[in-house]
């Protein structure tokens, strides 16, 4: 599988904003979090998301997506969501799935380093603060939880 990871995507200051935005007490009082099943069947595992851009409506996080999209300069922006995989007590590794059925552009930027991270077939790109990793995912791929107590966190992007 096709994939591009790229470290220190944003300036630390950039990054900060950011991380800080998705983890302020602010972010707790007015952000949605939704509890969802992994794709997994046979576990009990879940995580939690919260919806920055969809169907054309924005968050109150979205305006702090500014230096990301402007790097990522998409013609047409899908979704951005906000991920949160609780910690376990061993990484799980989740089914691999599609974000959508056809091909488009996607990003995932990792707001913390943890032992957990993606899997593309058998490759493992572990999550580290400020990482992005460019791909199409309208390809397999999939996720793991992490041990580490914060939990794994990081946003989703799909574009054209």
């Amino acid at each position: 599988m096709d994939f591009h990871i790229i470290d220190n995507f944003l300036t630390q200051e950039q990054f900060d904003n950011i991380k800080q935005a998705c983890f302020s007490k602010d972010c707790e009082d007015n952000v949605n979090w939704f509890r969802n099943r992994v794709v997994n069947k046979e576990d009990d595992n879940y995580y939690f998301s919260h919806q920055i851009f969809y169907e054309y409506q924005p968050s109150v996080l979205f305006p702090f997506m500014e230096p990301l999209l402007s790097k990522l300069n998409p013609k047409c922006v899908k979704r951005i969501k906000l991920n949160y995989y609780p910690a376990t007590e061993k990484v799980f590794k989740h089914d691999s799935h599609k974000d959508y059925p056809f091909p488009h552009k996607g990003a995932i930027f990792s707001l913390n380093t943890c032992d957990g991270g993606t899997y593309f077939g058998d490759q493992h790109v572990q999550s580290i603060e400020n990482r992005i990793i460019l791909f199409d995912p309208g390809k397999d791929h999939g996720s793991t939880t992490t041990t580490k107590k914060e939990g794994r966190c990081n946003i989703n992007i799909n574009y054209f």
